[in-house]
C-alpha cells in the first residue's frame, strides 16, 4: 500500500472519529473477581474478535451469569461456551473452539489459569507466546499485545478491514494482515492504542460492512451478459 492517498484517508478518518467520539479510553474489562487483568483482557479480545464491543459486552455478562471463574470456563464445552454466547453471536462455533483451546493451553504451560509471567518478558517473547497458544487468531493476540503489554500493534480483523476499505483507507481486497502491518508503519510508536480504539469505535457505530469473503465472491460472479454469452 505504497499510494499517498490511504495515508492521507487515515488520519482524516482519526480526526474525524476523535471529533466525533472524543479521546479514547480503554474499558476495564468486568470477567470474574480473581481473574487476573491480563487474562480478562485475552477472553475479552477473543469476544471482540469478527464482534462488535457491545456484543462482547453482553456476551461477558451471559458467561459470568453462568461460570463461577475462568477455571469453570476453561473446562466447558464448546457447545456449553456457544450457548451462552448465543445463536446469532458471529462465528460462534469457531470463536468457542479457539477460546477454549487457548485457555486450556495457558492452564497446560503455566500449571495455572494465569498469563502473568507475560508481564516480565520481552515483547518479542512475550507476543511469540501468545501467538503459539493453541486456537490463538492473529487479532486476539495483536489486541492482548496492544492493550495490555505495550506492544505497537494494530489488530484488524476481516470487520475492520471491511469498515476501514468503506472509509477509503484500505485498498480493495487488502487482508487483514497487510493492512495491520500497514497501519503499524503509518504511526508512530504511542499512537497505536489511539488508533485502534478510534477505529474500533467507529466501526460498532457505522454500517455493518460486508466481510471481504463476501465481497470477493460478489466481485468474481459473472454478469448477466457474461452468462448469456456462455449460453
Amino acid at each position: 500500500m505504497s499510494a499517498a492517498d490511504p495515508g492521507r484517508k487515515l488520519k482524516a478518518l482519526l480526526k474525524k472519529l476523535k471529533a466525533a467520539h472524543g479521546e479514547p479510553v480503554p474499558q476495564p474489562v468486568h470477567l470474574f473477581a480473581d481473574c487476573e487483568a491480563l487474562l480478562g483482557l485475552l477472553v475479552h479480545s477473543f469476544l471482540v474478535w469478527e464482534a462488535s464491543t457491545a456484543q462482547a459486552g453482553s456476551a461477558i455478562k451471559r458467561i459470568v451469569s453462568q461460570v463461577v471463574d475462568c477455571n469453570e470456563l476453561r473446562v466447558c464445552v464448546p457447545e456449553e461456551l456457544v450457548r451462552l454466547l448465543g445463536p446469532r453471536y458471529p462465528k460462534g462455533e469457531e470463536r468457542a473452539e479457539r477460546l477454549l483451546a487457548s485457555l486450556q493451553d495457558v492452564y497446560t504451560r503455566e500449571h495455572e489459569i494465569a498469563l502473568g509471567s507475560l508481564g516480565s518478558m520481552p515483547k518479542r517473547d512475550a507476543m511469540h507466546y501468545l501467538m503459539s497458544l493453541r486456537g490463538m487468531a492473529p487479532f486476539v493476540a495483536s489486541r492482548v499485545g496492544l492493550l495490555g503489554l505495550g506492544v505497537h500493534a494494530v489488530p484488524i480483523d476481516d470487520r475492520l478491514c471491511a469498515y476501514l476499505m468503506a472509509e477509503g483507507v484500505a485498498i480493495a481486497d487488502q487482508t487483514p494482515a497487510g493492512l495491520a502491518g500497514w497501519l503499524e508503519r503509518q504511526l508512530r510508536a504511542g499512537e497505536a492504542v489511539e488508533a485502534y480504539l478510534l477505529i474500533e469505535e467507529g466501526c460498532d457505530k457505522a454500517p455493518a460492512a460486508k466481510p471481504r469473503a463476501e465481497r470477493t465472491k460478489k466481485a468474481k460472479a459473472p454478469s448477466k451478459k457474461q452468462a448469456s454469452r456462455k449460453e
